[in-house]
C-alpha cells in the first residue's frame, strides 16, 4: 500500500514458495505508527505445515549465487571459482537478464556478483534496483570492477553493494572475498536479530 492501513483492516498475503507451492494467508493490521503498520497473520495448520516445509528446504539447501557479467569468459571463471567454494551458480549476460533471474529465484539466492560496467543496465543500476525494491535484503551484493575509479566505491556502496572488488584480484580471490562478504552480512543479520 502507499501508506499504512487503519487498525483492524484485513489484508491477504499471497506467496509463491520456492518449491512452486502457493500460500495465501489472511491477516489483520494490529498497529499503525509513523514507520508503517504491524500485521498479524494467522495460518491454518495446513498452511503452517506448508510454510514450515518450505523454510526447512530453504535452510537445508546449498548456497546459491548469481553471476552477472557481459564477458562470457569472466562469467565462466567466476562461476568455477564460486562452485569450488560450494555454491550452486546461475549466470546472466546482462543486468536485465540478471534482474529477471533474481525475480524468478526470489529468496532462493544468497549472493550476487555483478560487473560494474555492462551495456544496458550497469552493476550500479542493478544493485540500486534490487535494494530499492527491498525484497532481497539478505542478498549479499558484490560488484566487480576493472578499474576502481575515485568515488566509484562510494557510489556502488550507496547503491547497495556490500563489497566492491577489483577484477585484477583474479576469480579465486574475488570468490573468496564475495564469500566473506556474504558471511559478514549473515553475522550482522544474526546480531541484529538477537
Amino acid at each position: 500500500t502507499s501508506g499504512p492501513l487503519p487498525e483492524g483492516a484485513e489484508v491477504v498475503l499471497e506467496l509463491a514458495l520456492p518449491d512452486g507451492a502457493h500460500l495465501e494467508a489472511k491477516g489483520v493490521v494490529v498497529f499503525v505508527n509513523t514507520k508503517g503498520m504491524g500485521v498479524r497473520f494467522v495460518l491454518s495448520p495446513e498452511q503452517d505445515d506448508l510454510l514450515s516445509a518450505a523454510i526447512a528446504r530453504i535452510s537445508a539447501r546449498q548456497r546459491r549465487a548469481l553471476v552477472v557479467d557481459d564477458d562470457a569468459f569472466m562469467r565462466l571463471l567466476l562461476s568455477e571459482a564460486l562452485t569450488a567454494r560450494g555454491f550452486e551458480v546461475l549466470t546472466a549476460g546482462d543486468g536485465e537478464t540478471g534482474l529477471r533471474t533474481l525475480s524468478e529465484e526470489l529468496l532462493a539466492l544468497d549472493l550476487l556478483v555483478t560487473d560494474a560496467c555492462m551495456p544496458g543496465m550497469s552493476g550500479e543500476t542493478l544493485s540500486r534496483t534490487i535494494r530499492k525494491v527491498g525484497g532481497e535484503t539478505d542478498l549479499a551484493i558484490v560488484v566487480v570492477t576493472g578499474r576502481l575509479e575515485p568515488d566509484l566505491e562510494k557510489r556502488l556502496e550507496a547503491a547497495g553493494a556490500d563489497a566492491v572488488l577489483e577484477q585484477s584480484l583474479g576469480p579465486e580471490m574475488v570468490a573468496q572475498a564475495a564469500d566473506a562478504a556474504l558471511e559478514r552480512k549473515r553475522i550482522v543479520r544474526t546480531a541484529d536479530a538477537a
